[in-house]
């Protein structure tokens, strides 16, 4: 089972898995790091220690903003390793769907999560 990370300047991350659990209950494989808060002063050895912990799976890295200090650091790590992944642009919708469909090819279940969020996106005209 992949473990998916959400990494976020500030509390996002955490807020996004406390949503993302109301909804579908505890999570096992969800995590949160709030980067560059009180709580994750050091992100870079808490994103490192997230790696050695799961040395042999998968593991799933979900950024707010391409480009934001978060995404940056996690670029340089998941190059360097088949068995990491980076999305960015996270949001409840893609997290509910990565989680559910979490069933065996990494690179299919992205497929099938993304797709959707390339839709979602929608300007409301009232």
């Amino acid at each position: 089972m992949m473990k998916i990370v959400i990494a976020t300047r500030g509390y996002l991350a955490k807020e996004l898995k406390k949503s993302t659990e109301h909804i579908l209950g505890k999570q096992k494989d969800l995590f949160a790091i709030c980067a560059f808060t009180p709580q994750c002063e050091n992100y870079n050895k808490a994103v490192k220690d997230i790696i050695a912990k799961y040395d042999r799976e998968d593991i799933l890295f979900c950024t707010d903003i391409d480009g934001g200090s978060a995404n940056n650091t996690l670029q340089e790590l998941v190059v360097a390793n088949n068995r990491l992944h980076l999305v960015t642009g996270v949001n409840l919708p893609f997290l509910i769907r990565i989680l559910t469909i979490n069933d065996g090819n990494v690179t299919d279940n992205l497929n099938r999560s993304t797709r959707p969020q390339k839709m979602e996106l929608l300007i409301m005209m009232l």
